[in-house]
């Protein structure tokens, strides 16, 4: 079984994680993935550091809401907001389109009645010269004895060509009249129905563009949000992280042991009190020293066999590793085998040899400087991956 120190399964943290087997991937509601190769699956559940998970989140980029189906489907939703207001426009556009109208039908029938009246006007002052044109003529017929005769229907006729002659320019002024009339009222009420179709349009385009300024600023919004969403995840995950180990500085505190094992100053205490390593069921180095000089003290009258040295041997060289094990530095030790030389000869250990063995195993327990997380905390969008929690205990 793997060692899950400092190790979450990541379900506990997120319920509707998605796991994909053929890539082995695990994918959070929000985006973030994260590959098996990043943790341990173990009894078919997949563990992750939280530092890893609180990576992850950190550098996270969450895709943009400002994509062109957003936008069109939530412009289509502010508008339906805006639905009164343009409905009440576009009912004040159409009143103000029939009174154009009306005014301009009103208008063309005004302009008829003016050349209806001055054509009725003018037909009448035509007949009645028409009349005195012919009566004159007439006269002047009989006068002149030709009445009977085909040149007073010359005269008549050529009568009617003077009237008709000196009241056509009167008859072709109320046709232009008339004509120039209409030509202008349809080109003012065409005009002002323009700039009213205009006017409504630039009104359209406002709304539209104040529409697409909101979207794109709520849209950005969402951006935001799921961005500061993710830093607070991190950031969640971080002090997760952090809790678990400080929970396992406490029960070490308390316990002298951290999810089952001795922590180094607790063993070391155990050690020294009753002389076995209680990682290891064995003696220390001093109660092996002690018990190697009670027996040679013992044994002072005859000689060790062969197999009794050999066995001394190994007894001190396991107490120096666990000496080394339990924080005792090099120094240390060796002052404790010259200060039993005696006994150590006498049991058939070589102290040299001791020594020497020490040297070569201290390389192995070089002591190194550890960092407490508690005191240098380090920024979790910085340098996150540089404290894992439980790895003391590890």
């Amino acid at each position: 079984m793997a060692d899950l120190t400092g190790y979450k399964w990541i379900r506990d943290l997120f319920p509707n994680v998605k796991w994909d087997a053929a890539t082995k991937t695990a994918t959070t509601p929000e985006g973030v993935s994260y590959n098996a190769s990043q943790g341990i699956i173990q009894n078919g559940k997949f563990y992750l550091p939280y530092t890893t998970m609180a990576q992850g989140y950190a550098n996270y980029t969450p895709q943009s809401a400002v994509t062109p189906d957003n936008i069109q489907s939530t412009t289509d939703l502010y508008r339906t907001m805006f639905e009164p207001q343009l409905k009440s426009r576009q009912s004040e556009v159409a009143q103000r389109q029939k009174a154009i109208e009306a005014q301009a039908e009103s208008q063309r029938r005004t302009a008829e009645a003016a050349y209806k009246s001055g054509l009725a006007s003018l037909t009448s002052q035509k007949e009645n010269s028409l009349e005195q044109a012919i009566e004159q003529a007439r006269k002047s017929a009989i006068a002149r004895g030709v009445y009977t005769s085909g040149i007073y229907d010359e005269l008549q006729q050529k009568e009617r060509e003077n009237v008709e002659s000196a009241y056509a320019p009167g008859l072709q002024s109320l046709e232009s009249t008339k004509a120039a009339a209409i030509a202008n009222i349809g080109s003012e009420s065409g005009q002002a129905l323009d700039e009213l179709a205009l006017a409504d349009k630039q009104y359209e385009s406002q709304i539209d563009s104040y529409l697409l300024q909101q979207v794109i600023a709520a849209l950005q919004g969402q951006d935001t949000a799921a961005k500061t969403k993710t830093q607070q995840m991190a950031e969640w995950l971080y002090n997760l992280g952090q809790q678990d180990w400080e929970r396992g500085v406490t029960e070490a505190g308390l316990t002298g042991t951290y999810k089952g094992q001795y922590t180094p100053d607790a063993r070391a205490a155990i050690a020294s009190l009753t002389g076995t390593d209680p990682a290891t069921g064995k003696a220390t180095y001093q109660a092996a020293t002690r018990a190697a000089s009670g027996s040679s003290a013992a044994k002072s009258s005859g000689s060790l066999t062969t197999t009794q040295k050999t066995n001394n041997l190994a007894d001190a060289y396991e107490a120096i590793d666990a000496a080394l094990a339990s924080g005792n530095t090099q120094e240390e030790i060796e002052a404790s085998i010259r200060s039993q030389s005696a006994s150590l000869t006498r049991s058939g250990v070589d102290p040299n040899k001791l020594i020497t063995y020490v040297q070569t195993r201290a390389l192995d327990y070089t002591p190194t400087e550890k960092v407490n997380p508690l005191k240098q905390r380090p920024w979790w969008q910085q340098a996150i991956d540089t404290v894992v929690p439980g790895s003391q205990y590890r």
